[in-house]
């Protein structure tokens, strides 16, 4: 129908593989979105490096190493960022259309349940996609204009 699925050769379809599917669609059809990914390595090299020296050298032990480094990986989240959908998508009119890709069995934690009440109390369209079936779905729509 449109640019690459990826990995829909594995009978089961990863939050990944349906977030991948729809931002493949709205960039061959030119619909403005942004991803939000909140996860961000900030871990460089040098701090490797003084960790490393730090283990081979006897000031730190292995298990404090990996909790150092551990601490140092992931950016801390903001709190108004906390359970945001992973696509907003951009339509006309100020219409704002958030996609929350979860696995089949995937639930929505806490905090995304609070976002959607509150992306659904401002008005704004959220769909929870479990599927490819659903993606596709979602897909016809945009294209019809339905959303």
């Amino acid at each position: 129908m449109f640019p690459s699925s990826r990995n829909l050769r594995r009978l089961e379809v990863s939050e990944a593989d349906i977030v991948n599917f729809l931002m493949d669609y709205f960039d061959h059809a030119r619909i403005p979105y942004i991803r939000h990914n909140p996860t961000r390595i900030v871990l460089n090299w040098k701090t490797i490096e003084d960790i490393l020296t730090a283990v081979w050298n006897h000031q730190l032990s292995v298990i404090a190493a990996l909790e150092k480094m551990k601490r140092s990986i992931f950016a801390k989240l903001r709190p108004s960022q906390e359970g945001a959908s992973d696509l907003f998508v951009f339509r006309d009119q100020g219409r704002t259309v958030m996609i929350e890709a979860k696995s089949a069995t995937g639930r929505l934690r806490p905090a995304q349940q609070d976002w959607q009440a509150r992306a659904i109390r401002f008005g704004h369209d959220y769909r929870i996609i479990r599927s490819m079936k659903e993606a596709e779905g979602i897909v016809q729509m945009f294209s019809k204009g339905a959303l």
